[in-house]
């Protein structure tokens, strides 16, 4: 059985630490095997986590809300490259 774990957190306003701990947990859910869902943004914990956990060789679904959705989702290995290295 495919093992699916969400990380949910803050966007623009998260601290480096947040986003430290955000990219390590993605990271550990990669190389559990796991897959990583978030919101699917370029931006704090969801992009923090979805780069570690592109880092550690997993998969990320990321499902965007309101006007970036267009309504529909995504499922994708993380291609998102962070813009303001906030989370660096």
């Amino acid at each position: 059985m495919m093992r699916v774990i969400g990380v949910m957190g803050g966007g623009e306003r998260s601290t480096p630490e947040v986003c430290r701990l955000a990219y390590r947990t993605g990271y550990l859910i990669a190389r559990e095997g796991w897959v990583l869902l978030n919101g699917g943004l370029p931006v704090g914990v969801m992009e923090a986590a979805a780069r570690g956990a592109k880092e550690g060789g997993g998969l990320t679904v990321g499902i965007p809300a309101g006007k970036e959705s267009r309504g529909g989702f995504q499922v994708h290995r993380h291609s998102h490259s962070h813009r303001d290295g906030r989370c660096s």
